[in-house]
């Protein structure tokens, strides 16, 4: 089972997030038809916004 997580901060009209995926580097396989597919490993992604 594959384990996702994010945290943000919200400051008037600014946002900063960062998002986790795959947060413990789970090793698992998922199937596409006919093919077995491994998944990918642990991602960290980072994110700035501003609403006008």
């Amino acid at each position: 089972m594959r384990t996702d997580a994010s945290i943000f901060y919200k400051l008037n009209n600014w946002r900063a997030a960062i998002n986790f995926k795959n947060l413990l580097d789970t090793k698992y396989y998922e199937s596409q038809s006919f093919y077995i597919v491994p998944t990918a490993p642990l991602k960290v992604l980072g994110t700035v916004s501003f609403e006008f």
